[in-house]
């Protein structure tokens, strides 16, 4: 009786009580990183996301977040463009993020190349996506192609964009078109920005 009570005991801890808890630590966490993200807690937010993906490897709810905190927060484009990966083509919905986060990935491990395509094929889905179009001049500027860099960064700030880093990266890719050209109407460009 002593045997058949303790192995009752072993069986329900293992194949009841521990999975409920797994499942309540998941969904607690899957809910704290996307209000730490809400927050703009980035490494909170990833905490909390690797977690919900050692807990469940499977749940590819977290892919997007987990890749692109991975990509952002840590730097490891390798890292993040393989978590991402695993949602090409069974997540049509947000296609376009995760094709916008490979190509930071490629941008991280500097296969510009690589990361254009990746950009491409997300404004094959929408033209006026920003991320996507804001990543494809940021790639042409490291790449020190200053017309196609401005070209894509002014659709971003006609559009209304906002965002300080974009104007800069305008800004000086305008200012790097004077210097190579000696044309005064890149730095008219600029000042309007």
């Amino acid at each position: 009786l002593m045997i058949l009570l303790t192995f009752s005991y072993v069986v329900f801890k293992q194949f009841v009580a521990q999975p409920i808890k797994d499942r309540t630590l998941h969904e607690e966490s899957i809910l704290a990183g996307i209000d730490s993200l809400e927050l703009g807690d980035y490494d909170k937010a990833l905490r909390y996301f690797k977690q919900v993906y050692e807990i469940d490897p499977k749940d590819s709810s977290v892919f997007l977040y987990l890749g692109m905190l991975t990509i952002q927060v840590e730097g490891q484009g390798f890292q993040g463009r393989k978590v991402l990966e695993n949602l090409m083509g069974s997540d049509d919905k947000n296609q376009i993020r995760v094709l916008t986060g490979i190509g930071l990935a490629y941008s991280k491990e500097v296969e510009y190349s690589a990361s254009e395509k990746s950009f491409n094929k997300a404004l094959d889905i929408d033209p006026l996506f920003q991320p996507a179009q804001i990543n494809l001049g940021v790639a042409a500027y490291y790449q020190e192609d200053w017309v196609r860099a401005s070209n894509h960064l002014q659709l971003v700030v006609k559009d209304g964009s906002q965002d300080g880093a974009e104007i800069i990266t305008l800004v000086q890719s305008l200012i790097k078109l004077w210097e190579k050209e000696n044309d005064k109407r890149y730095l008219i460009q600029a000042n309007q920005y």
